[in-house]
């Protein structure tokens, strides 16, 4: 057994030592997109030297860290489907996570600039989607 006084100063060595951890990933906005690639902004922690951010397997692009609890990057093309997301940086890869992006095939409308027109048509509409 070891003295009382060796183990309270292994302790306090502990409590000193830093805490690497692995990044985290909690979420990513929007969650879909298209399949050409989108700008995302992911939302997690341990967000320091990201080495990569990889969507469905492939190197996102652009990638910027805001904080150590979010980043922002562009979606790689990716074919339709559900894409996990992994984080690289100096304490390792993330764990597996639930959290997905969503490639879709077909156009998203998220907006328009009008709702409303003349029954004769002839209203200049804008939409906004991915």
């Amino acid at each position: 057994m070891a003295p009382a006084g060796a183990a309270a100063a292994t302790r306090a060595m502990e409590a000193r030592a830093p805490v690497s951890r692995r990044p985290v990933v909690d979420s990513v906005t929007p969650d879909a997109g298209p399949v050409g690639g989108a700008p995302v902004t992911i939302r997690g922690a341990g967000f320091a030297k990201v080495d990569w951010v990889k969507i469905g397997g492939k190197k996102a692009r652009d990638i910027r860290v805001v904080s150590s609890r979010v980043l922002t990057a562009i979606a790689p093309p990716h074919t339709a489907g559900s894409a996990a997301i992994s984080i690289r940086d100096k304490a390792g890869t993330s764990r597996p996570s639930a959290v997905r992006f969503r490639y879709l095939s077909r156009p998203r409308i998220t907006g328009m600039s009008s709702h409303s027109g003349p029954v004769t048509g002839g209203q200049v509409v804008t939409l906004d989607g991915y």
